[in-house]
C-alpha cells in the first residue's frame, strides 16, 4: 500500500498557499495592450450631418482676383439701357418685379467662361456654385427667365460679351484666347510679342464674334434638347 508522500501528485508538494489561504500575493502580468486604432482603406472626411464652423459670409469663399469680380466690376459701370438691353430703365411693372439685366448678363459672361452650355445648367449653378452665388448676391432665377433674356437681349448680348474679352485684353488681365481660363486673370502678358498689329486684331476680332456666336448657339440648341425631352417624358406619362 502507497504511503502518504507517493500517494500524493508530485506537483501538489510544490505548490504555495493561494493569497486567499494566506500565500503571496501573485506576480502581477503584462499590463493588456491598447486597443489598435481601426484600419482604413481610404481618406475619411467629416461626416455631413456633422456641425462644421464655415465663413458665413460668401465674400471670404471667393479670392480677391478671381474672374467673377472682374464680372461685376464691369457690369456695374455699364450703361445697359443704351447698349439695348431690355427693362434696363428700371421701370415698375405689375407684379412680382423683374431680374435686373446686369444680373442675366452676369450670369451669362460667367457661363460663356466656364462654358456652361444650357440655361438649365445656368441655374443650377445659381444654386449650388458659390461663385455665381457671390455674383447673383444669391439670386435664382429658373430657366426659362434665363432662356428668355437671351432670346430679348441677343444681339446687347454679344456686344457686351466681345466688349468685355477684349477690355480684359486690353487691361493685360488675361493671358489666354478665353476669359478666366485656367486662372490666367490677373496674369497678362504685356510684352513686345504681345502687341498685334490692325491685320491681327481684325482677325481675333472676327473670331471672338465667331466664338460667341458658336456659344449662344449651343445654348440655343442645349435649351431646344432639354425642351424636347421634357415633352417626351410628359408624354409619356
Amino acid at each position: 500500500m502507497l504511503s502518504e508522500s507517493e500517494a500524493a501528485p508530485p506537483e501538489a508538494l510544490t505548490l504555495w498557499p493561494s493569497p486567499e489561504d494566506g500565500g503571496p500575493p501573485a506576480a502581477a502580468g503584462p499590463e493588456p495592450r491598447p486597443p489598435l486604432p481601426r484600419s482604413r482603406r481610404y481618406k475619411e472626411g467629416p461626416s455631413g450631418e456633422q456641425p462644421l464652423l464655415l465663413p458665413a459670409c460668401v465674400d471670404d469663399y471667393v479670392a480677391a482676383n478671381h474672374p467673377v469680380r472682374a464680372i461685376a466690376a464691369y457690369v456695374e459701370m455699364l450703361d445697359l439701357e443704351r447698349l439695348g438691353f431690355r427693362h434696363a430703365g428700371g421701370e415698375r411693372t405689375v407684379g412680382q418685379p423683374a431680374y435686373a439685366p446686369g444680373d442675366l448678363l452676369k450670369l451669362y459672361l460667367y457661363g460663356y467662361q466656364e462654358r456652361v452650355h444650357s440655361s438649365r445648367r445656368l441655374e443650377a449653378e445659381c444654386r449650388r456654385n458659390l461663385e455665381v452665388m457671390w455674383l447673383l448676391n444669391g439670386l435664382r432665377p429658373n430657366y426659362h427667365t434665363i432662356a428668355d433674356f437671351r432670346k430679348n437681349n441677343a444681339a446687347a448680348l454679344k456686344a457686351a460679351n466681345r466688349e468685355f474679352v477684349l477690355l480684359c485684353r486690353e487691361l493685360g488681365l488675361v493671358g489666354g484666347t478665353r476669359v478666366g481660363v485656367d486662372g490666367s486673370f490677373f496674369h497678362g502678358n504685356a510684352s513686345a510679342a504681345s502687341v498685334k498689329t490692325k491685320k491681327q486684331l481684325a482677325a481675333e476680332l472676327a473670331a471672338l464674334e465667331q466664338d460667341i456666336e458658336g456659344y449662344l448657339a449651343t445654348l440655343e440648341r442645349g435649351d431646344a434638347d432639354a425642351a424636347a425631352t421634357e415633352a417626351a417624358t410628359v408624354s409619356a406619362q
